[in-house]
């Protein structure tokens, strides 16, 4: 019995920063990583050993929860072998110095116990995994105003790790699976599952899972609080997180039409239809009540716990003193301008194409003359064409959903709205739109390549084959193009 729904991962999220005057015109992508750093490994191992060993249910739970602990390990295996994980030294280095001066100022945190992974998922969020791992997504460093406020969030999930919260909801939700009530009422009521006496049951039994989810989180903040107190960081930073965390839908950089101006720009003609806004009322649903919408909320609202933090903060007679940083703010500000172009790679590594194509939109007007951002944009038109014509465009394209927001909906409208021919001419005018650059950028002369393929133009092909062996001999698509096209 595989049960990989218990696994609880609390998240966390945060807001913008400034744009930059200077920028790298290219840029290289962080290393794929399949492996994780061995001291990572050895805990991983030591703490399955200790989770199974400690199992003190019998039978079916205790069974259960052995799969459980084994599911939970091969997941983050997994999903390191599939190069989700960072451990570079700038990125990973800059939030693993936070962690560990956590760490230094909270003896009673044992280091053998936890380490830090970064998550390249471009979702703003932070989890605690139960076992050890206090994973931080790159997603929430963009967002952040300040390095007191990455820490806060890991104090935060360090409070989790340190209650078991995870854990006891794993045990939990297994030994639900077999409580007698819920047994009792399938075999003694008419109708089993589907009756009214066991669908009330699942409806409280959810509320009261959700409102106790709701009871960790404000003991994780306080818990968590106390850790970064410990810290040489500004105390009010912590509700400066909470604040962004509120208004974390906003955009980093906001959209202002960039797909109309974008095929404008290239000289692409398109339908007036294609780029119309027109909501899909099929994805429409109603709003639920608000004590509905509360009470399937597994985190507080964040103006709840502002207020309940900004009370410890009173009654602890905390001070302001504290710093921001310990390190230098250039350096989050670098580290964030990396994030805006390694965010972008990872929509592509990871097959969001759509989104990629949607925010890479948004980055050429901040970053006009880089030849990253364009070659990932060509790149992606081109895959785009490939999936359509493989009939796959639903692998690398989320679905056209109101909810999501009207520009990315736009967008994806757009792009499914094109039939094969059109997507073709498109990506094709895209590159020819930046030929002049194409030597410039190994994405951007990759989609040059596959570009003057499917136009039969064998002749620009071979010759765009011959600048990229010749100019990225260990390149990062040299097996797919050898492969591909063997010479």
């Amino acid at each position: 019995m595989k049960i990989h729904t218990f696994l609880l991962c609390l998240f966390t999220t945060f807001s913008a920063l400034s744009l930059f005057a200077q920028y790298p015109k290219d840029y290289e992508p962080v290393p794929i990583y399949s492996d994780f750093p061995s001291y990572i490994a050895e805990h991983m191992s030591t703490q399955l050993s200790e989770d199974l060993e400690g199992i003190q249910a019998r039978g079916k739970v205790k069974r259960s929860l052995k799969e459980v602990y084994q599911a939970r390990h091969d997941q983050l295996l997994e999903n390191v072998q599939n190069g989700y994980y960072i451990f570079d030294d700038f990125l990973f280095g800059y939030c693993d110095a936070i962690f560990s001066h956590i760490l230094d100022a909270n003896p009673q945190i044992p280091r053998d116990k936890v380490h830090l992974i970064l998550d390249r998922s471009t979702v703003p969020n932070a989890s605690c995994w139960g076992e050890g791992s206090i994973v931080l997504n790159t997603g929430l460093l963009a967002r952040v105003d300040n390095e007191a406020q990455i820490a806060f969030v890991l104090c935060h999930e360090l409070a989790h790790h340190m209650q078991d919260h995870v854990n006891e909801e794993i045990r939990r939700s297994v030994k639900a699976i077999y409580d007698e009530e819920i047994e009792e009422i399938y075999s003694t009521t008419e109708g089993g599952f589907h009756s009214k006496e066991s669908l009330e049951f699942v409806r409280k039994s959810l509320f009261d899972k959700k409102r106790h989810a709701r009871l960790k989180e404000f003991e994780a903040d306080s818990i968590g609080l106390a850790y970064y107190l410990n810290t040489d960081y500004a105390p009010v930073e912590a509700l400066g997180l909470l604040r962004i965390l509120d208004e974390i839908d906003d955009e980093k950089y906001p959209s202002q039409n960039d797909l109309v101006q974008f095929l404008d720009n290239i000289g692409f003609t398109y339908r007036e239809e294609w780029v119309r806004y027109l909501p899909d009322t099929t994805f429409y649903y109603q709003k639920p009540a608000k004590e509905w919408t509360d009470s399937l909320k597994t985190h507080p609202d964040c103006a709840k716990r502002i207020e309940r933090l900004a009370n410890l903060l009173v009654s602890q007679n905390v001070g302001s003193e504290g710093v921001t940083t310990r390190s230098t703010q250039v350096a989050l500000e670098e580290l964030q301008e990396t994030l805006d172009f390694e965010l972008l790679y990872s929509h592509y590594y990871l097959g969001n194409y759509g989104l990629l194509i949607h925010e890479g939109l948004k980055l050429l007007k901040v970053y006009p003359e880089s030849d990253f951002v364009k070659g990932i944009l060509a790149l992606s038109f081109q895959e785009l064409a490939e999936r359509k014509a493989d009939h796959r465009l639903s692998t690398v394209l989320a679905t056209v959903n109101p909810r999501e927001g009207k520009p990315y909906d736009q967008t994806l409208h757009f792009l499914y709205s094109l039939r094969l021919k059109y997507l073709r001419r498109l990506s094709q005018f895209v590159v020819n739109h930046w030929e002049n650059s194409l030597d410039e950028n190994e994405f951007l002369l990759l989609a040059g390549i596959l570009a003057a393929h499917d136009q039969e133009d064998f002749v620009n092909r071979d010759a765009r084959l011959d600048a990229y062996f010749m100019k990225y001999p260990e390149g990062r698509f040299r097996d797919v193009l050898t492969s591909r096209f063997p010479r």
